[in-house]
């Protein structure tokens, strides 16, 4: 299990690091729910029970900056591609949101 908690960290940090600000071409607009708790950042969109694992890259400190209280939930409108991963928890894979852009805070309607 540590194992895999290491490779996950490994996975953010070099995703990270690549850096570039251009947004990517298969980038997606991305409206819903966002939460950081226990070192760990999740994404639900809006009007969905799908909880993404987040990957913040470059804009981890823009992320953290919406929280009104920790671990609090806020409504953000990201851009972000999606991407494959080692699960978290358990066997297999999980989907990844990986943000290029934090476009600001929005609503669920």
């Amino acid at each position: 299990m540590r194992a895999r908690w290491i490779l996950l960290l490994a996975m953010i940090l070099l995703l990270a690091c690549q850096g570039g600000t251009k947004d990517r071409d298969d980038a997606e607009r991305f409206v819903g729910v966002y939460t950081y708790n226990d070192g760990a950042h999740s994404f639900t969109p809006c009007g969905s029970d799908d909880v993404y694992p987040l990957i913040p890259g470059e804009q981890l400190d823009e992320l953290l900056a919406y929280q009104r209280a920790p671990g609090g939930p806020v409504v953000l409108e990201i851009l972000a591609h999606r991407s494959v991963g080692p699960a978290s928890e358990g066997e297999g894979t999980d989907e990844y949101l990986e943000v290029d852009r934090v476009i600001g805070e929005d609503t669920c309607q």
